[in-house]
């Protein structure tokens, strides 16, 4: 809607849905990979609890390597973190606090209600001496609006565009 020089923007409130992994695999250097299969805005839910270790090194990335890792510095603007997660013992499942930079507190930046926290892209996520976290606990947590995806539909002859769809 627009009101003179200024727009209004009339938004729902944000959703967080949890997603499985797709794909898990414990590297040969005891380093957890997970797939989930789609891009999304948000961040990573980890299995703490008792027997949990004290911290974790996680790494949450869009874009694989050749090698079929997660690229650790990739070009442009496709983003990759690293973050030293402490576990909360208490609690059977910790949020990975994404840390704020430039892309999401600068001025152009959508900021985030306190309660959700800070968000990044990422599809895929690297979890450094992961032997004791089950894969099938983990979650990434997108955060979105609500969003009927049978509200509409596009296909076109170019496979790039019917994946940005996607």
């Amino acid at each position: 809607m627009y009101h003179g020089a200024r727009f209004t923007v009339t938004t729902k409130p944000l959703r967080q849905t949890e997603i499985p992994p797709v794909e898990s695999k414990l590297l040969d250097d005891g380093t957890l990979f997970l797939d989930f299969g789609k891009d999304a805005f948000g961040s990573l839910l980890l299995p703490s609890g008792e027997g949990a270790t004290n911290a974790v090194t996680v790494h949450l990335g869009e874009q694989l390597a050749p090698n079929g890792r997660l690229e650790r510095e990739p070009a442009g603007c496709i983003r990759c973190i690293r973050v030293i997660q402490s576990l909360d013992r208490d609690h059977p499942r910790t949020r990975v606090e994404i840390p704020p930079d430039e892309r999401n507190t600068g001025p152009a930046a959508i900021l985030m209600p306190k309660d959700i926290g800070e968000v990044i892209p990422f599809r895929y996520a690297e979890i450094e001496d992961a032997k004791d976290i089950d894969p099938d606990e983990c979650r990434q947590v997108r955060v979105h609006y609500q969003f009927n995806d049978d509200a509409s539909a596009f296909d076109s002859s170019d496979d790039v565009l019917n994946a940005v769809w996607d």
